[in-house]
C-alpha cells in the first residue's frame, strides 16, 4: 500500500498534469484565431480598400492594387503584408508555447 506522500505527490502530478494540458490547449486555440484573423485582414486589404477607393472609377479592377496605381505593385504588397503578419503570428505561436 501507498502511504500518504505517495498519494498527495501522485495527486499534485496529476493536477499539475491537467493544468498543463489546459495551457496548451488555451495557446493552441489562440494561435489558430490568430491565423484566422491574419487572413480576414489579408483578404479585407486585398479585396475592400480598392473598391472603396474609387479615385479613377474603374473600381474593382484591380483587387489588389490597394495603395498603388498598377496591379503588380499591389500584389507585391499584400504579399508583404501577409508576410509580416504570417511572421507575427509564427513569433507569437513559438513565444507562448509550452514544452
Amino acid at each position: 500500500m501507498r502511504n500518504d506522500k505517495e498519494i498527495a505527490k501522485e495527486a499534485l502530478r496529476r493536477a499539475d498534469n491537467i493544468h498543463k494540458r489546459k495551457i496548451i490547449r488555451k495557446r493552441r486555440i489562440f494561435g489558430m484565431c490568430s491565423v484566422f484573423v491574419c487572413l480576414a485582414i489579408i483578404i479585407s486589404l486585398s479585396i475592400a480598400l480598392p473598391i472603396l477607393d474609387n479615385s479613377n472609377g474603374t473600381a474593382g479592377v484591380y483587387y489588389a492594387s490597394v495603395f498603388t496605381s498598377g496591379a503588380a505593385g499591389g500584389y507585391s504588397l499584400i504579399g508583404t503584408i501577409g508576410f509580416v503578419l504570417g511572421a507575427m503570428t509564427v513569433i507569437l505561436y513559438k513565444k507562448n508555447k509550452v514544452g
